[in-house]
């Protein structure tokens, strides 16, 4: 049965992937979805492409670890909408664009752009290969599949629809994929609720009791202290996820191209606010998830990490439960493939592929679709080394996040220092790409949201730098 609920949900997006392939002419309808989303597709879009598998089982494996820290974020998701809506809406609200990176090339030149692209391509295919990896430990510690069979299905599915169906596919699936992962954890909490003879309050004393309700209960006061050293605080919560939420949502080509395809102005920021609502719903159930997760752990015993735990917990729920859960990983893991995949092939096709002709280089539909099957393919591949990296929550914050922080670097020094040359950007830019590189490989003991932050002031002075010495 719980095999039968996956190969169902493959085929179904399967299929919609082929039913848009021929309702795509130009480059507004594949990369754009012919700008004409709701307000509704569109927030939902952005949620479920931002929120995937791989934040699914970081937060459940932080929380089974180390408590309810992830909640600290959750304010933040509404704070940012105010210098997001102030900053950047008008901004791309009125350029006739579908790359963001165009914009670097009006306020400084061609190179800047082309820079800023790859960047972006290199983080994506980093972060849709980490998402791949996530939904095949999950799928496999639930269903008993290997990792790589998982990784191989769930890739290559992504890629046939999405290379078929384009941006309509994608948000399509996307909203499907939001009502079959939200769905899911609902009726699965709700089943395993009644697993625990003493309910609600046997799973928060068995949470409390291994010190899973930490910071909150018995309260941390650590998450209070300044010290860059402390894990996770309130300090480095509202800088780090501030920066790492402003490249998300003001730089990151995968939200930005979500903001073109709205039908008009204020969708963008209807959609952007039910994306905030859905996203910290969705949190909200997946940390409470995560304490049902170590309840039943510590009821029963078990001295063991998170996904066997969590294996184990699946397997005692009733038959289908264990399949719906897969599904809504395996949604997870697709909605974040499938935007991934499209938005770095619009970059290329708009920012790095016009450079290597002289000629006006017209859209042609073939080759969008041969360039994003390339990077779909490119980054299952590199799914496969992934576990080198370390722990995904760890993963997410220094790698995922942290290399978004030079980016907004750019657009923040474009927006803020009038006097900037693109020369100057563009050293500076790329002195800060490598010196993140080297802040997240190397740099140890620091909180783990503060290598955004880090990165972010890095390329700022950088870029102010070069503009003192080349000027």
């Amino acid at each position: 049965m719980n095999l039968a609920i996956i190969i169902s949900y493959i085929l179904i997006v399967t299929a919609i992937g082929f039913f848009f392939s021929g309702k795509n002419e130009s480059k507004k309808d594949y990369f754009l979805s012919g700008k004409n989303a709701g307000w509704g597709l569109m927030g939902i879009s952005i949620m479920v492409t931002a929120f995937s598998t791989l934040n699914f089982v970081a937060v459940t494996a932080e929380v089974f670890s180390f408590g309810l820290f992830v909640l600290l974020s959750v304010p933040m998701f509404f704070l940012i909408y105010f210098p997001v809506s102030r900053w950047f809406f008008p901004f791309y609200r009125d350029l006739p664009i579908t790359s963001a990176y165009q914009y670097l090339e009006i306020r400084f030149d061609r190179k800047v752009r082309i820079s800023a692209s790859a960047m972006f391509i290199v983080w994506k295919m980093i972060w849709m290969s980490v998402s791949l990896y996530a939904a095949g430990a999950a799928l496999s510690a639930v269903s008993g599949i290997s990792v790589n069979t998982v990784i191989l299905v769930a890739g290559i599915t992504s890629i046939i629809y999405t290379v078929n169906g384009g941006m309509k596919a994608v948000m399509i699936t996307d909203m499907l994929q939001f009502i079959v992962l939200f769905s899911g954890v609902c009726l699965i909490l709700a089943v395993s609720y009644f697993s625990f003879e003493g309910g609600i309050g046997e799973i928060f004393s068995l949470a409390y009791s291994s010190g899973s309700l930490k910071p909150f209960a018995p309260f941390d006061t650590q998450i209070l202290s300044p010290h860059w050293g402390v894990r996770i605080s309130v300090w480095s919560t509202i800088l780090g996820t501030g920066i790492a939420f402003l490249a998300r949502y003001g730089v990151d080509q995968v939200v930005v191209q979500r903001y073109l395809s709205a039908k008009n102005p204020s969708d963008i920021k209807k959609g952007f606010l039910l994306n905030a609502f859905a996203a910290v719903s969705v949190i909200i159930l997946i940390a409470i998830f995560g304490l049902f997760v170590k309840a039943y752990g510590v009821k029963n015993g078990f001295a063991l990490p998170p996904l066997k735990t969590l294996a184990l917990f699946m397997n005692s729920l009733p038959p289908g439960l264990a399949g719906l859960l897969s599904a809504g990983l395996l949604a997870a893991m697709m909605s974040s493939i499938d935007s991934g995949i499209n938005s770095c092939s619009a970059a290329f096709f708009t920012d790095i592929y016009p450079s290597f002709s002289k000629k006006r280089v017209k859209f042609s539909l073939n080759k969008a679709k041969i360039i994003s099957a390339i990077i779909g393919v490119v980054s299952l591949f590199f799914a496969f080394p992934v576990p080198l990296l370390g722990s995904l929550f760890q993963t997410v914050n220094k790698v995922v996040n942290g290399m978004g922080a030079p980016l907004l670097a750019l657009f923040v020094a474009g927006m803020t220092l009038k006097k900037v040359s693109a020369k100057s950007a563009l050293c500076g830019f790329i002195t800060g790409v490598f010196s993140s590189i080297f802040v997240i490989a190397f740099i140890e003991n620091v909180s783990l949201h503060y290598y955004a932050v880090i990165n972010f002031l890095l390329t700022f002075l950088f870029i102010a730098v070069f503009n003192k010495l080349i000027n």
